[in-house]
């Protein structure tokens, strides 16, 4: 083996092995070649590593190689060897350079790809995060109206406000009807229309208040109450 201070320098080029490859690639002088270049290879891939600032594991060492034995292969029938030249290693050189850089820019957009995948679900994850949320707020919100009606039609089954009171606050809380409207159909002042909205909210509100204090899951509170009430129809 010579001493060459060149990082890439290997073993000696048999012209007889490279002659033999030529002629038949499948021959034993095969089996010879890999095992001799194997190493060279190698410690190739990691000078190019250490040139281009790559980070190819030496893990994937053997899966490059191996892609440039196929390429060593299809070419050989062709490759003309000149020793003076030493245009032999140069040209395995540049196999193995060629494929370093392909594994390494597959590498990359590989892993540019996952990472991509990655914020791809992230941001759909917090895409459904953010659809269960305001699903259930509007879940929470309808349950919520169901309860005030609920609340409200107890309220007002208990006597407590007269029939005409329910009517002016329904026009109100549905929006049929102004503050000033109501005032001029029932010859009250505006003062009295928002105070007969305020009781029958505070009233609505007190029990609401009370019926939570003894269960806070909303649907749990909804359920008991429909129940409740579908009992009471039953009787």
């Amino acid at each position: 083996m010579k001493n060459n201070n060149n990082k890439s320098a290997g073993p000696d080029t048999s012209t007889t092995m490279l002659r033999d490859l030529k002629n038949n690639p499948d021959s034993i002088r095969w089996q010879e070649f890999v095992r001799i270049y194997t190493p060279f290879f190698k410690n190739t891939l990691r000078s190019i590593n250490a040139k281009n600032n790559l980070y190819i594991k030496e893990d994937y060492f053997d899966d490059i190689i191996q892609e440039v034995f196929i390429v060593l292969v299809k070419q050989f029938a062709s490759f003309e060897y000149d020793r003076n030249k030493g245009h032999f290693k140069s040209f395995l050189y540049k196999i193995v350079f060629n494929k370093a850089m392909k594994f390494n820019e597959m590498a990359t957009r590989n892993y540019r790809e996952i990472i991509e995948e990655n914020i791809n679900a992230k941001r759909d994850e917090n895409s459904a995060l953010r659809y269960r949320e305001e699903a259930l707020e509007k879940e929470n919100q309808e349950v919520v109206q169901e309860l005030f009606q609920l609340i409200m039609e107890r309220i007002f089954a208990s006597g407590k406000f007269t029939e005409e009171s329910k009517t002016i606050f329904l026009k109100l809380v549905s929006e049929e009807a102004t503050v000033d409207e109501l005032a001029e159909q029932y010859n009250k002042s505006a003062n009295t229309i928002y105070q007969i909205k305020n009781r029958i909210l505070k009233a609505i509100y007190e029990r609401q208040e009370t019926i939570m204090s003894s269960n806070n899951n909303l649907l749990d509170l909804l359920e008991s109450m429909l129940k409740e009430d579908l009992k009471n129809g039953n009787q």
